[in-house]
């Protein structure tokens, strides 16, 4: 533990292309990034070493671990939540499992020009196969509250999702984002990746408050039923449930 009363936490993130770890302790956070395309299973034990030997900690010292729990990559998402519950299980620390999504919007949220609170966040990330993940949030820093939880989408239906959720910001990888719809029709987007490090920072508030579970009950957040499903599949279900084309 540390000198202080705030908690210390681990977080790791291998939801998305690349893999993150960070180290929350005070005010303080040192983050870890890989490199996009490395294979998180053989990259996120030596981030995690570098960083909390940065940070002069040890995982003993950790008041909880925290990890991104998705949606996301389903083999990436499965990495960070047995390392996280590995570590909780050898030191009988809590877990905090973090939506992906939700770190998405605490990371806009610090990122914003003006910072307008509270804003209401149309949150998305890549799932692949021509669908993004999406959630529409609403709060500010480490508050929020989702409006609509995390759904999939499929490209060409975001500008109407968009639009639908009357939002004040869309949230994501920007250059990602504006090739699906025309930017002066909707709400601005708002460059963002709720990585590790915006995990460990709503992490920290969660554990302050008494959150975190035991390791069995640290579970991933799955959205795609089939992740193999391919796109003409998808295409025809459009089709029977007479969505536009």
């Amino acid at each position: 533990m540390s000198r202080s009363a705030d908690p210390i936490i681990l977080a790791l993130d291998t939801a998305g292309a690349r893999c993150s770890v960070a180290v929350a302790r005070g005010e303080r956070v040192l983050v870890r990034r890989g490199v996009e395309g490395d294979t998180h299973l053989e990259h996120v034990l030596p981030l995690m070493d570098s960083v909390l030997r940065d940070a002069g900690l040890a995982v003993e010292d950790c008041t909880a671990f925290a990890f991104g729990a998705g949606p996301g990559s389903f083999t990436g998402v499965r990495v960070a939540c047995t390392v996280a519950q590995g570590l909780s299980w050898a030191s009988e620390k809590p877990v905090l499992p973090v939506g992906s999504l939700l770190a998405l919007a605490v990371a806009a949220d610090a990122g914003a020009p003006g910072r307008q609170k509270p804003s209401r966040v149309f949150c998305a990330t890549d799932a692949r196969m021509g669908q993004a993940y999406s959630a529409v949030l609403e709060g500010s820093g480490l508050d929020w509250t989702e409006v609509e939880p995390p759904f999939l989408c499929d490209l060409q239906d975001l500008p109407g999702r968009v639009a639908r959720a009357r939002v004040d910001a869309v949230a994501g990888d920007a250059q990602w984002l504006a090739a699906h719809w025309t930017p002066d029709f909707l709400p601005p987007l708002r460059d963002a990746c709720g990585d590790a490090e915006a995990i460990a920072r709503w992490a920290q508030r969660a554990a302050a408050s008494g959150l975190g579970v035991a390791p069995e009950q640290a579970l991933p957040v799955y959205v795609r039923d089939q992740v193999a499903k391919t796109v003409a599949e998808r295409a025809a279900e459009r089709r029977a449930r007479g969505d536009r084309a």
